[in-house]
């Protein structure tokens, strides 16, 4: 197969998962992060603020990881948008591609919607892949999207739905790497 399961921790047990709930009125995506050991002591919350408006990737906030940027982990906007990322551990990875974290930070901290936040998640060309789980508040709207390079797949959560660092949507177990 072109994927290979995420890493966990360093005792390697774990993985992120999300939990979507969306029943009725309802609307939760819980998240955990799997990195423990020393890493974990290290995160923090940072909040780009600017009123340059030419520059609209400084204007949204969430956990960073050491040496890493908002929006390769949990990140929100002020449009009430937010997601969370499952990394994928693909067997090939695209030297040439685009860097994810500056991908998902582009996308979510422009976004405005679901529909201008997948557009820009999706381009194609990333180096490697990941999934991300979105919320957006205000349509009650979840979306579960996994990507590797120039592939991707968006599902729209409409039930109970869970994921963790794997390929999940069907059909795309087998995707060229």
């Amino acid at each position: 197969p072109s994927w290979r399961s995420g890493r966990g921790t360093s005792s390697g047990g774990s993985h992120c998962t999300d939990i979507h709930v969306h029943t009725g009125p309802t609307l939760a995506e819980g998240h955990n992060e799997d990195w423990g050991g020393g890493v974990s002591a290290l995160w923090y919350l940072s909040a780009y603020s600017s009123a340059n408006t030419s520059f609209p990737e400084l204007n949204c906030a969430g956990l960073a990881y050491p040496g890493a940027l908002v929006g390769w982990a949990v990140a929100w906007n002020k449009h009430g948008l937010y997601h969370t990322q499952n990394g994928l551990i693909p067997c090939r990875t695209y030297p040439t591609g685009l860097a994810q974290v500056f991908v998902q930070r582009r996308a979510l901290c422009r976004a405005t919607d679901s529909v201008s936040y997948v557009r820009a998640l999706t381009v194609p060309g990333w180096a490697t892949g990941a999934a991300l789980n979105f919320v957006d508040i205000r349509s009650s709207e979840l979306l579960n999207i996994e990507i590797l390079g120039s592939n991707s797949s968006v599902l729209r959560v409409q039930k109970n739905y869970s994921h963790m660092n794997l390929i999940k949507h069907p059909n795309r177990s087998n995707l060229p790497a």
